[in-house]
């Protein structure tokens, strides 16, 4: 491992622990989303980083090291130890990793991520989101945070206070957060942890495979459904490794019926508990149609979305039409016209999230999360757990992920998506890139199966979805096209755009740009001249009262109402206006309180020339 230098900074300003920085050669570039997964590259950063401490920080309390690589944080190993302890560790034959904090647990042999959750009382979708996970397999050592839930910050809020309130601690959120300050802000997201009791980290002797003595041989095996590298290497008493490098194996996902040869292995090693596997059956393949999802796939299948994604190696839940899949089942044959079991998983609500967006995202629908969760009202709180009761809704149900609806026109005519991939530079982050392909920040994390903490390495690939919302019809040349707010108008008038706004009643017209927001689209003048023009619209003062507008955006002119006071946050800074405005289309929601807002909508009725059901 080639360092060009290394360096340690203060890691907490109350607090005298440091972070270790470890600036790699640039040819690890192209290894850099397995640097620190791997075990034994960990050993090996663990190994060097003992080295430089000892050598030249031996007083230092370290707590972390960060694996730099191209100027991109690659990889944050938690490495916690008091003043001297490294060389004490090291008399008692003790690693670092096995002084780890008490938020981090240790995989064990025989865990699963259900198994986990049910010990810690939280969920497996909850574990998946704060540790990033893009598949359910395991692996003995791997480290985990458990979350016990998800917050977002408030105004007023501190992290001493979140702690108090939350029975743990600052330091813990800290770590569990990778926060190097104390500061927080309004809208942050943070992992409240678990606190785990496994200091030692080791996996008991009794929980490690026995292998029966046996002639070392080479042995043929076939792929069955379930089966991954770990499984098969534990079975036939070898390592993942050595099953790579027989097999010339670039990457741990299987095909169902692949030949695979088990090295020093021997079929006869198969635990006396566990039956002679059949031979696979000839694989099914499925080609997704209009109105596909994973879920509605696995569904008709008898199988699971996280079977499909590792079965044919996806990084996302995206598919498209024309696509062929392979299914792992045990050979049958789809019912398009059945009704299927519903199966059941969590969902976490964060900023931005509605019933619409929920069950559109699920394949289910918003009556069938009400009854599922009993829910006397649309309004949802962040950080509630809902119930998604999947596969509740015919086989040709449209998925969010294909095809999306509009809610409030009937219009046959869907919002389609494709799918396009961005390769990661030096420099790129989710929200430029969000703002790049007009894709809104929060949608383009999901897509990608990633939250607001995932980090971006060099090379990386990053699936970008492109939505095509067909033009709506309108009530007369002077009025604008409905677009929901979810479905549909943030798509079109998309972060980052530029548009022309006509006020509805008096006909004078300024630019804004569309700079942030969720539940609408946050804008602000384009010029100081703008800003003149919207006070002289309000009559000489800009004011919280909502006025129906058009909005002009890319040759089409959409129903919407804005009020002109400023406020909170800004991009534009020389356009004598001093903060944002708010402006709102059909279904879209206040930030205080996730609800419409009726002034603004009966503006935007009148900008549409029509009611508008809601």
């Amino acid at each position: 491992m080639n360092i060009d230098r290394f360096e340690i900074r203060k890691l907490h300003n109350n607090e005298n622990e440091v972070a270790l920085y470890l600036y790699l050669n640039d040819q690890w570039t192209e290894f850099a989303t397995e640097l620190g997964r791997e075990p034994e590259q960990k050993r090996d950063i663990l190994f060097t980083a003992k080295s430089l401490i000892k050598t030249h920080y031996p007083k230092a309390k370290v707590s972390v090291i960060k694996v730099m690589v191209g100027g991109l944080l690659v990889t944050s190993i938690p490495y916690i130890t008091n003043t001297g302890s490294v060389e004490a560790a090291s008399n008692t034959g003790t690693t670092q990793t096995e002084h780890m904090s008490s938020i981090f647990y240790r995989v064990s042999q025989g865990d699963t991520l259900w198994s986990i959750s049910r010990q810690f009382n939280t969920t497996v979708d909850n574990i998946r989101r704060g540790n990033h996970l893009t598949t359910d397999i395991l692996q003995p050592n791997q480290i985990l945070v458990i979350p016990t839930a998800f917050y977002t910050v408030k105004s007023g809020d501190t992290l001493f206070s979140i702690a108090r309130n939350h029975h743990s601690t600052p330091a813990l959120l800290r770590e569990a957060n990778r926060l190097t300050t104390d500061l927080i802000s309004v809208g942050q997201i943070l992992i409240i942890p678990a606190v785990i009791n496994n200091d030692s980290g080791a996996i008991p002797k009794s929980n490690m495979p026995s292998t029966p003595n046996a002639q070392i041989i080479d042995s043929n095996y076939t792929v069955v459904a379930g089966d991954n590298l770990f499984s098969i290497a534990q079975r036939f008493g070898t390592s993942v490794n050595a099953i790579r490098d027989a097999n010339n194996l670039k990457t741990d996902v299987l095909q169902l019926g692949q030949k695979l040869v088990i090295p020093n292995g021997n079929t006869d090693l198969v635990p006396p508990n566990q039956p002679t596997p059949e031979p696979a059956p000839t694989p099914v393949t499925y080609t997704v149609v209009s109105g596909d999802s994973l879920s509605v796939i696995a569904n008709r299948f008898g199988t699971t979305v996280t079977d499909l994604r590792v079965t044919n190696n996806l990084s996302s839940d995206v598919i498209r039409v024309g696509q062929t899949l392979t299914i792992p089942t045990n050979g049958t044959t789809p019912n398009q016209a059945s009704t299927t079991k519903p199966t059941t998983t969590e969902h976490t609500v964060i900023s931005g999230d509605n019933l619409w967006r929920i069950a559109n995202h699920y394949g289910t629908t918003v009556d069938a999360l009400r009854r599922a969760n009993n829910l006397t009202s649309d309004v949802l709180q962040l950080g509630l757990t809902l119930t998604i009761a999947i596969g509740t809704t015919s086989s040709d149900t449209t998925s969010s992920e294909t095809t999306m609806p509009p809610v409030q026109n009937g219009s046959l005519d869907p919002v389609t998506v494709t799918n396009t991939q961005h390769t990661v530079r030096s420099g790129d982050n989710m929200w430029n890139l969000s703002q790049q392909y007009g894709v809104p920040y929060l949608d383009l994390l999901r897509h990608n199966n990633m939250t607001e903490r995932s980090m971006l390495s060099i090379g990386q690939i990053i699936q970008v979805p492109q939505y095509q919302v067909p033009v709506r019809p309108v009530v007369s040349a002077r009025h604008g096209e409905v677009l929901d707010w979810w479905t549909e108008a943030r798509y079109v008038f998309s972060t980052g755009k530029v548009a022309t706004i006509t006020d509805f009643q008096t006909g004078k017209q300024f630019q804004v740009r569309h700079t942030m927001g969720g539940n609408h689209a946050d804008s602000e003048p384009l010029t100081a001249r703008d800003a003149q023009i919207m006070r002289e619209i309000w009559g000489g003062s800009f004011s919280w009262t909502p006025r129906a507008i058009i909005v002009s955006v890319d040759g089409r002119n959409l129903a919407a109402a804005m009020h002109s006071m400023p406020h909170g946050d800004q991009v534009i800074r020389d356009n004598n206006y001093n903060g944002h405005f708010c402006i709102h289309f059909a279904n879209s929601t206040r930030h205080s309180d996730g609800l419409v807002q009726d002034s603004m909508h009966r503006q935007i009725e009148i900008a549409a020339g029509r009611t508008i059901s809601r």
